[in-house]
């Protein structure tokens, strides 16, 4: 998970990173603040790149290639957005 430090985009990612972790069953590997790329210094709004795994772990690819996997992803990804703004998550029928 990379954030710029400071700030609500680190904010952000504090409330992401529990929830991937989790989902994914994976270790908490924390917040890097100390990267400067292009997609997160130029916008508007806090911006996160959350990592979903890597495709050189045969595991990874195994759950990537799973789509009820990636649906549990897209959860965490919706409830870390939604401890963000203090709302709710709510399970949306289908």
């Amino acid at each position: 998970m990379y954030a710029l430090p400071g700030g609500r985009a680190q904010k952000l990612a504090g409330n992401l990173i529990g929830h991937l972790a989790r989902e994914g069953s994976w270790s908490n590997r924390g917040v890097k603040t100390n990267q400067r790329w292009y997609v997160l210094v130029y916008t508007y709004m806090p911006a996160v790149l959350t990592e979903n795994g890597f495709i050189d772990r045969a595991s990874d690819a195994a759950n990537l290639r799973n789509p009820a996997f990636r649906k549990k992803l897209a959860r965490a990804h919706a409830k870390g957005v939604c401890d963000y703004f203090g709302v709710g998550y709510r399970e949306m029928p289908g």
